[in-house]
């Protein structure tokens, strides 16, 4: 079996060695057997630690871990970030946290704050969102740091109806009568079509949890009119 100890853990994550020793505590690892001898893991073991933690195994001078994992959330996001809340929901942080972090990378010049139009339930309005700035100005250490860095994974909330925000998509039925997974097929197949960013992501992401049977429309007290079913990042 590959094996690699833990100071190989501490550099691959991107942690101390103290916190590679306490995630492999938490996953029941043992201590090592004798004196001055390694702690090993089996290299699968990196992938499970990413899911949960992330991984920044190059560090730019002037970032910590956390603002790395902060820049990589703001730069995979197409729409930008909404908040610090969001920022440390993608990133695996506390709000706090995050917040001091985008601060830090605003007066470094790698984030800024951005007034975009959004629709927020049918209606089109203006909000503030942090976005990556400048980013073909980075420097070679930053964007290789950028490239090398895993997020942590976050498990999508199964949602058992339909976000307030997305009501107006639903215009010949009542949105609040449809429940999933039962009417999966049908609410997924009318916000892919809505052609609307915030609408396809809540309908893939419900796409690969919801577990529904074959494909059939919501019971027909659910509608009030026909329905209608239709159809970078960074350079090397």
């Amino acid at each position: 079996m590959d094996t690699i100890g833990a100071p190989e853990v501490a550099t691959a994550l991107g942690v101390s060695l103290p916190r590679a020793h306490r995630l492999m505590d938490d996953a029941g690892i043992p201590p090592a057997h004798g004196r001055g001898r390694p702690r090993l893991v089996p290299r699968e073991f990196l992938v499970s630690a990413t899911r949960v933690i992330g991984a920044t195994p190059l560090l730019p001078s002037g970032l910590t871990r956390q603002d790395l994992l902060v820049l990589v959330a703001t730069l995979n996001s197409v729409t930008g970030l909404r908040s610090a809340r969001q920022a440390a929901r993608i990133a695996g942080l506390s709000p706090t946290g995050a917040k001091t972090s985008l601060e830090r990378l605003r007066r470094l010049g790698l984030v800024g704050v951005e007034h975009r139009s959004t629709i927020v339930r049918g209606k089109a309005t203006v909000g503030d969102f942090w976005a990556p700035k400048d980013v073909a100005h980075w420097s070679g250490e930053v964007r290789r740091a950028v490239k090398a860095t895993t997020l942590p994974r976050v498990e999508p909330r199964v949602a058992a109806s339909i976000p307030q925000s997305l009501w107006h998509h639903f215009w010949n039925s009542d949105p609040r009568a449809l429940t999933l997974p039962r009417d999966a097929d049908y609410v997924a197949a009318r916000l892919i079509d809505a052609e609307s960013l915030p609408a396809t992501r809540f309908a893939l992401q419900g796409l690969s949890r919801w577990r529904y049977g074959a494909r059939r429309p919501p019971a027909a007290s659910h509608l009030t009119g026909p329905r209608r079913v239709s159809r970078g990042a960074l350079q090397p």
